[in-house]
């Protein structure tokens, strides 16, 4: 048994490497990024977005851009400031907003398991063989 759930664990963190490279590729491949903000602004001077693609840390490597992506998110699970980092996000949440996304989520969770639990012991109930 305990061998069937490590293997269990391990499938599920190669699954949860993979999402997360896919996610990131997806944010990479998708036009534009963080420079991009201000790059019609006259004012904006190339030294100024150089200087703001480093202090981002978009002058990296695709792979230590990653690492730092992924550690933003699993500190930060606040949304913008963990895909763009916190240097670049200049709003602050409000404890309330974080407040609500919670209630949601269990809300949206506690929902999903009523409904779901009557449905899969109905169709347990339905396929199983007399």
């Amino acid at each position: 048994m305990l061998k069937f759930a490590m293997r269990r664990i391990g499938a599920s963190l190669l699954i949860l490497l993979g999402v997360t490279v896919f996610l990131y590729a997806l944010l990479l491949a998708a036009p534009g990024g963080p420079e991009q903000k201000y790059a019609n602004n006259p004012r904006f001077t190339p030294q100024q977005q150089q200087a703001y693609v480093k202090a981002l840390g978009l002058d990296k490597p695709v792979p230590v851009q990653y690492c730092r992506w992924l550690g933003a998110c699993r500190r930060d699970a606040d949304g913008i400031e963990a895909l763009i980092g916190p240097q670049a996000s200049p709003v602050s949440f409000p404890r309330s907003s974080r407040e609500s996304t919670r209630e949601l989520s269990t809300a949206t969770s506690v929902t999903a398991m009523k409904t779901g639990m009557p449905l899969l012991s109905a169709s347990v109930a339905h396929f199983s063989p007399p």
